[in-house]
């Protein structure tokens, strides 16, 4: 699909540059972003490319005058990566775009402090969600128990209740969850803000 949404883009590039609507200057920049982002997608979704390899062999070859720039495109992308992580996967994509800032901004040390904490966000956060979800199951569990004990001696079969299945536990997931998104969100916000701002 990557090939066909480039090709696509690469038509839509000629069908401009022949229409003369775009300046040499806009397809430049675009030509740019195209690059940026081809590069840092290789290095987020190839744990065995290396930084050097993909997004820092990109930045060596761009103009000096187009260097900031090229450092937004990538700073866009790495921050799109960093999500507050749901499932493993989240945050193992999580910690790769927060190395790839760190490999960005090595030697800044405010810029390391920040890093640090959205490492530190991302991963209590995980660790918060996950420790939260399987306190709330124990205690629903030891509830049913006593349910499910009380339905099995009733029927005289054994009678098993998924914790994770009954409306009270979902719903009370579901609130918890949502109070810690949010909060969690607000402060990732701010810390892309920051990020942003750098290279603005």
């Amino acid at each position: 699909m990557g090939d066909q949404i480039r090709s696509t883009w690469e038509i839509v590039l000629e069908k401009l540059e022949k229409i003369g609507k775009a300046d040499p200057e806009e397809l430049k920049l675009e030509n740019l972003k195209e690059s940026a982002f081809k590069a840092c997608a290789k290095f987020l979704n190839e744990p065995t490319s290396s930084w050097e390899d993909t997004v820092g062999k990109f930045l060596s070859q761009v103009e000096p005058k187009y260097k900031r720039q090229a450092m937004k495109f990538i700073i866009e992308v790495l921050l799109k990566n960093i999500v507050l992580p749901k499932l493993e996967t989240q945050l193992a994509n999580s910690e790769r775009a927060i190395a790839g800032l760190s490999y960005l901004f090595k030697g800044i040390p405010e810029m390391s402090k920040l890093i640090k904490q959205t490492e530190a966000l991302i991963k209590d956060y995980h660790a918060q969600r996950k420790a939260l979800y399987e306190e709330l199951k124990k205690r629903y569990s030891s509830e049913l128990s006593a349910l499910e004990q009380a339905l099995s001696n009733n029927l005289g079969v054994e009678v098993r209740v998924s914790v994770e299945q009954h409306p009270q536990f979902q719903e009370e997931w579901r609130k918890i969850s949502e109070y810690i998104d949010r909060e969690a969100e607000k402060q990732l916000e701010y810390l892309k803000q920051i990020f942003q701002k750098v290279v603005s």
